[in-house]
């Protein structure tokens, strides 16, 4: 499309059409929502490129749409909150079945609103008949009150329909040149009012603790220097990396298993390269979850995420450049997800994007952010066996490296609370 309207007199407009829910906590969506953040990120990353060349770059972002779908996304979020019931201790099948149909009542859209107000008030009736002790029965009705404020922040009321979003997209393909903000939101939905705060601080870097850290991308001279830092405060650190080798190999360092045994003098650490994808969450779990050899589960971990092409400019990426990153988001998103799981309860999770002075930086960190969002409102939303803290960082410009250093340790060693560094794409929500 660019170099079809640069060379035509007057530029042109391009009108992406992403989501509301592209930097909102879209329960169980975290790839869908991380590819419409991407979206976003890349108008904010082009504008300036394109602009030059007399091209306007506009984002339109509606909420659910009027109309059946909006009805089948209700029941179907409805059914996967209700297996929730599951979770809760004491609990029986048969509770269960009997709070699982005013559960569904009270959240499904082809009902009145009247009509789901009636199965709300049946289901706290049913909650309260159960025989289950108070503490279950309490937080029973917490879920429930926090599903309902994530339903009123997330369904609209008065949806907006075809009409309003083709009339959005056609104001912006017309004047979008005129906007300051590229960003069109097309919702009347509340902000969220209890989405979660963020913890305080909380020590989990200490002698003998073990840590976790992994990377990926053109992050080596970072990687080692948090890695030597880690190591240096006693943590027993297990290190897996794909940086600076060949595609499918990687790097791991891990505590000896025994450091009496004959031979291990001495040697504190052992380590290895092989074929290794860490973008097959099959494969990196059990190098990251020490629980599964029957030792404690890591304190907390590092997650750094590099960039892929040296700070190339978004629209200067080559075919197999473009494939890369898309390969880098989808490495990233699950060694999240698997590093998270690893985490014991109360852990810390921090993770290092790549610098935010590239355009790049400005995607991989938005998509980052999304995921993080997402899994704290999971945690706040969902019955959670566990609880883990997460930071996200901006990552250093090259020979930088200390100061991430010095950003992190203090947020590990519980001097400093989490941190999520904002990341500004559209409307800045929670």
């Amino acid at each position: 499309a660019r170099g079809i309207m640069r060379g035509q007199d007057g530029g042109g407009s391009i009108v992406n059409v992403s989501t509301h829910y592209a930097d909102h906590p879209y329960l169980f969506r975290t790839i869908y929502t991380v590819s419409k953040i991407l979206l976003k990120a890349l108008t904010k990353a082009a504008r300036g490129t394109l602009a030059a060349d007399g091209i306007s770059i506009s984002d339109v972002a509606p909420t659910l749409i009027a109309g059946p779908r909006m009805e089948w996304v209700m029941r179907n979020y409805a059914t996967k909150f209700s297996a929730g019931f599951d979770d809760f201790q004491g609990l029986s099948p048969a509770g269960s079945k009997a709070l699982t149909v005013p559960f569904l009542r009270s959240f499904d859209g082809a009902l009145s609103a009247e009509e789901r107000a009636a199965a709300s008030d049946t289901f706290l009736d049913a909650v309260r008949a159960q025989k289950v002790p108070k503490g279950t029965r309490e937080r029973i009705e917490a879920w429930y009150g926090g599903i309902g404020e994530w339903f009123r922040s997330t369904v609209p009321a008065s949806p907006p329909g075809n009409e309003e979003v083709a009339e959005a997209v056609l104001f912006a393909a017309k004047d979008g040149r005129f906007l300051e903000n590229p960003f069109l939101a097309i919702t009347t939905l509340p902000p969220f009012s209890t989405f979660p705060p963020s913890p305080g601080a909380r020590k989990v870097l200490s002698d003998g603790e073990p840590g976790t850290i992994v990377s990926t991308g053109e992050a080596g001279a970072l990687h080692r220097r948090l890695h030597e830092a880690l190591c240096g405060k006693g943590a027993r650190m297990t290190s897996l990396s794909d940086a600076e080798l060949p595609d499918g190999q990687a790097r791991i360092h891990r505590p000896a298993a025994d450091r009496t045994a004959k031979g291990a003098r001495g040697r504190s650490q052992e380590t290895q390269q092989r074929s290794l994808d860490l973008s097959d969450p099959r494969v990196v779990e059990p190098w990251l979850d020490n629980s599964l050899v029957g030792a404690p589960p890591p304190a907390f971990a590092v997650l750094v995420v590099g960039a892929t092409t040296g700070g190339k400019g978004v629209l200067d990426f080559t075919s197999e450049e473009r494939l890369r990153f898309q390969s880098q988001v989808r490495k990233a998103v699950a060694l999240f997800a698997e590093s998270a799981r690893a985490v014991r309860d109360g852990g810390h999770l921090v993770v290092v994007g790549p610098p935010e002075t590239t355009g790049e930086g400005e995607m991989m960190l938005a998509a980052l952010r999304q995921t993080v969002r997402t899994f704290l409102a999971e945690q706040h939303f969902l019955p959670a066996a566990k609880t883990v803290r997460v930071s996200l960082l901006a990552g250093p410009v090259p020979g930088a490296e200390r100061e991430t250093e010095r950003e992190m340790i203090p947020i590990l060693e519980g001097e400093l609370p989490p941190r999520v560094d904002p990341v500004s794409v559209g409307y800045v929500r929670p």
